[in-house]
């Protein structure tokens, strides 16, 4: 479980930074600003968060730039919640202890279906990573590609 919430955190922080990297090329080319970055304090934030629910949000408020109207599917948003709701900071599975109480982590006896987990949270990874991920590299590309042939186009002789 703590590889897959690593996993689903690191992918988050990656489409988010995609996400604000093709928000930023979107103003360019609509004439609004000279930079392929939006957001000035998105790295800050996404080094000291480890929420998967603030990073699913801010992933979906530029989800609503890049790609309005698309969706994430249902089992996707749940296995992140799920996920976020069993560990919101991302030591829950990776300590038997909390670090600031002592207390023990699952202080109850629980059993745990690690097929059916395994199976939710790799089809939530690869939703994102894959699909989501897919998307926004694709449209990046397709953008740098269209910027580049413009350029060529305007000073055909470099």
């Amino acid at each position: 479980c703590y590889l897959y919430r690593h996993a689903i955190e690191v992918v988050l922080k990656e489409l988010i930074r995609k996400a604000d990297k093709l928000i930023g090329l979107m103003k360019y080319l609509d004439g609004e600003e000279d930079s392929t970055s939006v957001d000035d304090g998105l790295e800050e934030f996404l080094q000291c968060t480890h929420s998967l629910e603030g990073l699913y949000d801010a992933l979906l408020s530029k989800l609503a730039v890049t790609h309005p109207g698309g969706e994430i599917p249902a089992a996707t948003h749940a296995a992140i919640i799920e996920l976020h709701n069993r560990d919101s900071n991302g030591e829950s599975f990776r300590y038997s202890r909390a670090k600031r109480t002592g207390r023990a982590v699952f202080d109850k006896q629980e059993s745990f279906d690690i097929q059916r987990i395994s199976a939710r949270l790799g089809e939530a990874f690869r939703f994102l990573s894959w699909g989501v991920g897919g998307a926004l590299s694709a449209d990046i590309d397709s953008t740098n590609d269209y910027l580049t042939e413009m350029m060529r186009c305007a000073y055909p002789s470099m």
